[in-house]
């Protein structure tokens, strides 16, 4: 059974590759364009499933520092003679290394979003974008003389428009791009950590915040919990196994068959101090007691994710109390991720930074310090009654209490 907290979420990482990019013009300005232009780019590769103490942050650190007093320097000079130009190449490789240390420290607070929902990257998505034009064609193949012919045509999979509109993210500190580059190293060290957490808070909130925050009062998505079995791990497991099949049988809104009929994958969510009796009855522990007298082998699941909440969840913002919240105790959540008809996130800015000459320099009142760009679709993961029938991929189940 796979567990898929911070630590092996991580290591899925080592291997994979990632572009990331600067852009040119203002975060309004590119979430509108369809003709992106890039400013810099750095491809990396991860390589260790830490960044924090690796080689590869050390080494882009030292080049951090580099860039950074050649633009101290650059500074200097355009206060003492105006006619002095931004070294706008420098700023922009040094916004970069700053966006590379952000994105792989927020890898190491985890986002789950990628897992449960299908996620699609264009940098040139338009602002409201049609979802029909980015899922998946659909299509058949036919026997052809191969002279002349007329071949069956692809067309989309999803049978209507769906609009997924771009909204524009941003986070840092109370802090804009020139004082960035004049911190200390401490202190620029605190705020990229700390926006990491933001970021990793953030993305997470993107799916899982829609997920706990839908309405589960109707007895269709809801599980109670199994009272049948002669011990707690005999009800848990019959509590389970309830609840995952109520939620293969609910119906998939485009097309209106049971999410079960397509191809899917199972996902638990889970409240961290519930994993302990979780782990083992979904696993099929169950298998290898003798007198339970029924059989209860591992169960269907793709994986559990623990998650109790953000990493600021609860904390105060100013007059405001955060809210990332988590999978209560005593709960879990059945998500069938359904191909193609399940939930999107549409990126079209991962985490960025703006880098043009205007006002990089200046003491201006913008204390954004990184954005990104990205447009959700949740509709069809989320509880709908229609005509008597459930439609969605969330179960909430209750579990039995525990045996005193």
């Amino acid at each position: 059974m796979k567990i898929l907290n911070a630590e092996t979420m991580r290591k899925s990482l080592i291997g994979k590759a990632r572009n990331i990019k600067t852009y040119r013009g203002t975060a309004s300005e590119n979430k509108t364009t369809t003709d992106s232009v890039v400013a810099h780019s750095q491809t990396i590769k991860i390589t260790n499933d830490k960044w924090i103490g690796s080689a590869g942050r050390e080494q882009l650190l030292t080049k951090r520092k580099a860039l950074t007093e050649k633009l101290q320097k650059n500074f200097n000079e355009r206060q003492e003679n105006a006619s002095v130009g931004f070294d706008l190449k420098t700023i922009q490789e040094l916004a970069t290394l700053y966006t590379i240390d952000l994105s792989r420290q927020a890898d190491e607070f985890t986002d789950y979003t990628p897992v449960l929902y299908n996620e699609i990257v264009d940098e040139n998505v338009p602002e409201s974008a049609n979802l029909r034009d980015m899922a998946p064609y659909v299509g058949k193949e036919e026997t052809i003389t191969g002279t002349g012919d007329k071949v069956p045509l692809m067309q989309p999979s999803l049978p209507e428009d769906y609009t997924v509109k771009q909204e524009i993210r941003g986070f840092g500190d109370q802090t804009n791009y020139r004082q960035l580059i004049f911190n200390p190293f401490h202190k620029t060290e605190h705020i990229i950590n700390s926006a990491a957490r933001i970021l990793a808070d953030s993305k997470n909130n993107d799916s899982l915040g829609k997920i706990f925050a839908a309405d589960f009062s109707d007895p269709l998505f809801k599980q109670l919990p199994n009272q049948s079995g002669a011990t707690y791990d005999i009800r848990l497991y019959n509590t389970l196994k309830a609840g995952i099949r109520k939620a293969l049988h609910l119906y998939s809104k485009p097309y209106n068959r049971e999410n079960g009929l397509f191809r899917h994958e199972i996902y638990l969510l889970v409240n961290p101090m519930d994993l302990i009796d979780l782990q083992a009855v979904a696993s099929g522990a169950l298998a290898t007691v003798g007198g339970i007298q029924q059989l209860a082998p591992a169960l269907p699941i793709d994986g559990i994710i623990p998650y109790g909440g953000g990493l600021n969840n609860g904390l105060m913002w100013g007059n405001e109390k955060l809210n990332y919240p988590g999978v209560p105790l005593g709960k879990v959540y059945v998500f069938i991720k359904v191909e193609t008809f399940g939930g999107y996130r549409v990126i079209k800015r991962n985490e960025t930074m703006e880098t043009g000459e205007g006002d990089v320099f200046a003491l201006t009142s913008e204390k954004r310090v990184w954005h990104r760009i990205r447009g959700l679709y949740h509709d069809f993961i989320l509880p709908e009654v229609k005509g008597g029938k459930g439609y969605g991929s969330l179960i909430e189940i209750t579990l039995p209490e525990f045996d005193l």
